[in-house]
């Protein structure tokens, strides 16, 4: 499905929670040929009502990209050899932790979407790096995923292999949130950068 009709699917079925934009982030990425790992954000909605033309503001801003950038330096990745895209590309009137359709949206549209778009564009084997543990709700077959694990995968340095998401790759929890600043987490970020630079 073309990116306009999932706009317009969007903004048809889910009229109250959809914000319009005439345009929406791009993909950050410096050098394609270099990316060793992509980094998945949810979406670009924020309770300042910013708009971005890059991802995370990557364009302006670097607040939005802040935490996670510092746990990027501490595996050895920075955005030089990145590929930093949103699972859901277009903007929600709340952020979204609040928004209760968010993971709805996420599968019927926006993951098959972006699949295709990273299929198209670099190997199974570049893993992909969430930064939020609701991506691995919408991402992970039913069953895999449970809220009550998120600090599991950092305990016991785990990934959720292709066989069991939405995406056929390895995914990486790499949380921005401040619980999981992989400064707290040694031994997971060693384990991370043993799969990154083999």
């Amino acid at each position: 499905m073309r990116i306009d009709h999932i706009i317009k699917a969007i903004s048809n079925e889910y009229e109250d929670i959809y914000l319009h934009s005439e345009n929406l982030p791009e993909p950050y990425c410096e050098d394609i040929e270099n990316v060793k790992a992509i980094v998945l954000g949810c979406d670009p909605s924020n309770v300042e009502g910013k708009k971005f033309s890059k991802v995370f503001g990557l364009d302006s801003y670097t607040a939005y990209f802040k935490d996670i950038d510092k746990n990027l330096k501490m595996i050895g990745l920075s955005k030089s050899n990145l590929y930093i895209d949103n699972l859901c590309k277009n903007y929600f009137k709340e952020e979204t932790s609040y928004n209760k359709f968010w993971v709805e949206v996420a599968d019927k549209y926006w993951i098959p979407y972006l699949k295709d778009e990273l299929d198209n564009l670099f190997p199974a084997t570049v893993p992909v790096l969430a930064t939020a543990a609701i991506l691995l709700k919408a991402l992970c077959y039913k069953g895999y995923y449970k809220d009550s694990n998120n600090e599991l995968y950092y305990r016991e340095c785990l990934y959720v292999p292709p066989d069991q998401n939405k995406l056929e790759r390895k995914i990486i929890p790499l949380f921005r949130h401040y619980k999981y600043s992989l400064d707290k987490w040694v031994d997971y970020a060693n384990s991370i950068k043993q799969i990154l630079w083999r």
